[in-house]
């Protein structure tokens, strides 16, 4: 039989593994589409504003499952949340990267960290958070 085991976890820990090596998150069909209302990012957003006042702050809980692809994980709850959360990150590094004059640092902290890429060509390297192709529902 296999244990489940529960772990609180930084962002940069989730999407490192626990050697440093790369994880991938896998969004399988079963999980409906991504559906967050303006309130929903409204919450996420405040969350993520006030966390300077706290030295931690729970995000909700994660549920994964080890997919065949070694390295992966699919997202059985949270998928809403991480998606969003890695949607923050993309804009915030967007944002430094046009905005705040730290273009090859930001830049290189999304590549390597939120997408995974290791090297300059964007395709080289997994891509951490996989969408499962639509289905017609």
């Amino acid at each position: 039989m296999k244990s489940i085991s529960s772990q609180p976890l930084t962002f940069s820990a989730l999407f490192n593994g626990d050697n440093g090596d790369e994880v991938k998150f896998l969004v399988p069909p079963y999980q409906r589409s991504y559906a967050w209302t303006e309130k929903q990012l409204e919450d996420i957003w405040q969350d993520m504003v006030n966390l300077h006042e706290m030295s931690s702050h729970f995000m909700g809980t994660l549920i994964f499952k080890p997919s065949s692809e070694p390295g992966s994980f699919e997202i059985v709850d949270g998928q809403q949340r991480l998606t969003t959360l890695v949607i923050l990150f993309a804009c915030a590094c967007r944002f430094l990267r046009k905005q705040a004059g730290f273009e090859d640092d930001s830049w290189q902290f999304f590549e390597k960290y939120v997408c995974g890429c290791h090297d300059r060509r964007p395709s080289y390297g997994l891509r951490r958070l996989q969408l499962a192709p639509p289905t017609d529902d």
